[in-house]
């Protein structure tokens, strides 16, 4: 059974590369053709996307005076 899991495991880890492959030369296709106003990545391409969580500017500008705080001291 193990013999088999790893088999399955290296093929799905294949075929997550190959995706990868192609996601890279459509993204840089797309980026050289000009045609797009921001850059596409091929994160973007695969549906993986970072989580960039949106902070609040009150939380941005309270933690921008901490920081000033500590190094100016």
């Amino acid at each position: 059974m193990e013999l088999i899991e790893s088999r399955i495991e290296y093929e799905q880890q294949h075929q997550e590369a190959e995706y990868h492959r192609m996601a890279w030369l459509a993204c840089h296709i797309m980026n050289a053709s000009g045609n797009l106003k921001r850059p596409v990545t091929p994160d973007k391409l695969l549906g993986k996307f970072t989580d960039a969580k949106r902070v609040d500017r009150i939380d941005q500008l309270k933690t921008l005076e901490e920081l000033r705080q500590k190094f100016q001291s």
